[in-house]
């Protein structure tokens, strides 16, 4: 019964620096063969990221 958001966003910048203790505070850009070279290595296992990757890389076919 969990219900999580995904967003897909160009030119984003870090507007704040308050977070809440449960939100990762680092983030980094990926090329697509190398989502997929961590996802094939059992790096990326989280079921929900892993939802949100394969839908965004086979179901809209989107190209980085």
């Amino acid at each position: 019964s969990q219900v999580f958001h995904c967003y897909y966003a160009k030119n984003v910048k870090q507007t704040t620096k308050d977070f809440d203790t449960n939100e990762i505070l680092e983030a980094k850009w990926f090329k697509r063969n190398e989502l997929e070279k961590m996802i094939n290595d059992g790096v990326i296992k989280d079921g929900f990221t892993l939802y949100l990757l394969f839908r965004w890389m086979n179901i809209t076919n989107h190209k980085v």
